[in-house]
């Protein structure tokens, strides 16, 4: 209560809100809601001191049977202006009231464009604070629970309905009618030009006297959008008794501008939090779709961070139960393969221009994209989650929208703080993650399917990077899109991950077999992971040391002719029980029938087994690689081009591209076979090359206290 001395009329003036009263045990959120009441209409009211005298009698009112008031509407949208004529101040309110839908929206633009939005939606259990868009202030979402605060905000009170919360009737409202406390006044009257019927009500309680007067188009007046009985002007004559036994007068006009009814003035939209707006507080609603273990995709990554915003094109393959990761980039127009094999602790960095390759091990810092230390010290490849950072936020449903030009779910996430890595911090992250509804078929290379895919993602944020040498820390802000196409959820063709390329010439034997009788419709790249698994489960080896299967055609017969490589191990592979190709090979020509039935089937389809024909076997070493382009100065300048392509992509985990491609060597690393020159003559021993970067693994691996393992040379004689 403020008051006054006016000199002028010698009289005391009392300016007295009435406000909510927010308990002790009130959560922060709800406290702030309470103060948006006094910008509701009615509840803040302002007026002289004046001894109370009803403004009107509810006795004196009684419907008239030719012209009874109007049915309220269940579902109306109104633009109204409200002058408050004793405080000299107007405000503007848009209101969507649907009792149908079991929701309410109210707007009020005042004091100096000053915009507040409360959106109280039932079903859901949650009323929204949203702030002004010019981004001051939060979002704040609390609980319905009774219906208190809406009733409190609004004017509107709350009902059970089968058990459940209901929002009231509008009869509850500002606009309260009933059957007994109305009068109508005749149809010759005029608001802002309009002809009108006219109505009063009149309310009396121990709160004071309220009497409103309405003004309704006639039916002779064209409403923009409904007929007749439309409000055009409603006014508010009132004596409130305020604590203490004060009393103080109000005079409100609300004139009506726009006023719409029926399911197209509260559409679904006009109830939805604006998307990529986080509001702290909000219930989970739909959970996330669970990504597949297994998955490929296209990708266009847009950069709006920087002035001259930038676009990167990229292909990823993931295969959790195989720890298999690979992605393709191109940099400075190159093309890239990069490939993690989890199982080998391997990475292959592929020039696919120049087909030549780097191979290097797997430790911390080139796989903080793609990879988690594992409590042995060593990378493990991520879960699909956390490879898109979804493990990092507590996500919210938003709603429907449309994205491409198909209908998807929304969902937001707010990170407010997390260390990136040892030296970059990133927060005030809004991350939004946008999959297809349930019932779309998405359509890819390997896969269709009509479950959610993922569709799309957006993310802005701040980051904070320090600088050793001058202990300073750089602040800058990131902003990016990421549009995914084509979105397989099958597993990846194994030939993916082939790395055929980085195993020098002399490495490898070559094995070429029949598959007799084989069937048509079998699918090619399904057929070649079954050839691969075959032999790596019967020789006991990793996978990808079966490399470079290729369907060489078809006989007459129906025999299908194939061919493959067995490889050797880099020495950077970590693996218990290494063996050399020449092992390999020897244990398939052992083991293989006299009529040549090798000793392993292969499962071509579901359910269908052949068992395969050894034709031969012998070392087959395809054309020698083309010498690295990249001089030194040329590998390190592309280096920190890809470091700092890795920064921008890796802010969240996605798509983080921190490789440095160095000059390939053509032996580094590799254990040389030597040809048998014929079945009955031995193999030469295995020389191992030292690779001076293998010191470099074993600093890096002891940083992280993880055990090193080096690779003894291995040697074997024998038959091939």
């Amino acid at each position: 209560v403020w008051s006054g001395h006016n000199a002028e009329s010698s009289s005391t003036v009392r300016v007295t809100c009435t406000c909510l009263c927010a308990s002790a045990k009130s959560s922060m959120e709800e406290r702030q809601l309470l103060k948006l009441a006094l910008a509701a209409l009615v509840l803040c009211v302002a007026g002289s001191q004046a001894q109370y005298t009803p403004v009107c009698n509810p006795a004196d009112f009684s419907p008239d049977d030719n012209m009874p008031f109007p049915k309220q509407p269940d579902q109306f949208y109104a633009v109204v202006e409200a002058n408050l004529l004793e405080q000299s101040s107007s405000m503007v309110a848009t209101e969507y009231y649907d009792t149908v839908g079991n929701r309410i929206k109210f707007t009020i633009t005042s004091g100096e464009a000053s915009v507040q939005t409360i959106i109280a939606r039932y079903n859901d259990d949650e009323l929204f604070q949203i702030p002004p868009m010019d981004g001051t202030g939060d979002c704040l979402a609390v609980p319905i629970g009774d219906g208190g605060i809406v009733r409190n905000l609004f004017r509107v009170g709350s009902t059970i309905i089968n058990g459940s919360l209901h929002i009231g009737s509008i009869g509850d409202s500002l606009f309260s009618v009933d059957s007994t406390n109305n009068r109508y006044l005749g149809n010759n009257y005029t608001a802002r030009g309009v002809p009108c019927h006219r109505f009063q009500t009149c309310t009396s309680s121990n709160e004071g006297s309220f009497m409103l007067d309405y003004w309704l188009s006639s039916s002779s007046w064209d409403t923009a959008y409904v007929g007749s009985m439309v409000p055009v002007r409603v006014n508010l004559t009132a004596k409130r008794i305020i604590q203490g036994g004060n009393v103080v007068d109000i005079n409100h006009v609300y004139s009506f501008t726009a006023f719409n009814v029926g399911p197209q003035a509260v559409p679904d939209e006009a109830f939805e939090v604006p998307l990529g707006l986080v509001c702290k507080g909000r219930a989970e609603g739909k959970p996330l779709p669970e990504l597949n273990s297994t998955f490929s995709f296209y990708s266009e990554l847009e950069d709006l961070t920087s002035q001259t915003p930038s676009t990167f094109y990229l292909k990823e393959y993931y295969d959790y139960p195989l720890s298999l990761f690979r992605i393709d980039v191109s940099v400075m127009g190159r093309p890239y393969s990069l490939v993690h094999d989890f199982n080998l602790e391997v990475q292959y960095v592929i020039d696919r221009l120049f087909n030549n390759c780097t191979v290097s091990p797997l430790y911390p810092n080139n796989t903080r994209f793609d990879g988690n230390v594992g409590e042995d010290g060593y990378p493990t490849l991520r879960l699909a989650n956390q490879l898109f950072a979804f493990d990092w936020f507590n996500f919210s449903y938003e709603g429907e929208t449309v994205v491409r030009e198909v209908e998807v779910d929304a969902w937001v996430g707010y990170l407010d703080f997390v260390v990136f890595t040892e030296n970059v911090n990133i927060s005030d992250v809004v991350y939004e993650v946008f999959f297809t509804k349930p019932g779309f078929v998405v359509s890819s290379d390997y896969s269709s399917t009509n479950q959610p895919i993922l569709w799309a993602t957006k993310a802005t944020g701040s980051s904070s990077s320090f600088d050793p040498m001058t202990g300073n820390y750089t602040n800058s802000s990131f902003s990016f899109i990421q549009n995914y196409f084509a979105f397989s959820v099958s597993e990846p063709p194994y030939d993916t991950f082939d790395t055929s390329v980085c195993v020098d010439p002399v490495d490898y034997g070559n094995i070429v077999m029949r598959i007799p009788d084989f069937p048509p419709g079998i699918e090619v790249p399904g057929l070649r992971r079954a050839i691969r698994l075959a032999v790596a489960n019967f020789a006991n080896i990793p996978a990808l040391q079966v490399g470079s299967v290729m369907i060489l055609g078809q006989r007459d017969s129906g025999d299908l002719i194939v061919t493959l490589h067995i490889s050797n191990l880099t020495s950077f592979a970590r693996v218990e029980n290494r063996k050399t190709a020449n092992q390999v090979l020897k244990e398939i020509s052992d083991a293989t029938l006299d009529n040549g039935t090798l000793p392993f089937t292969i499962e071509l389809a579901p359910g269908v087994l052949s068992t395969p024909i050894l034709v031969h076997n012998s070392v087959d070493p395809p054309p020698t690689p083309e010498t690295c382009p990249l001089s030194t100065g040329g590998a390190v300048g592309l280096a920190f081009g890809m470091i700092a392509l890795g920064v921008l992509l890796g802010v969240l985990g996605t798509v983080i591209v921190l490789v440095v491609v160095g000059c390939c060597r053509k032996h580094t690393g590799s254990l040389d076979l030597a040809r048998p020159k014929d079945s009955s003559t031995s193999a030469e021993p295995y020389k191992r090359h030292v690779d001076e970067s293998a010191a470099e693994h074993e600093h890096e691996m002891a940083e992280v206290g993880a055990p090193v393992t080096t690779a003894a040379s291995p040697t074997t004689t024998g038959d091939v």
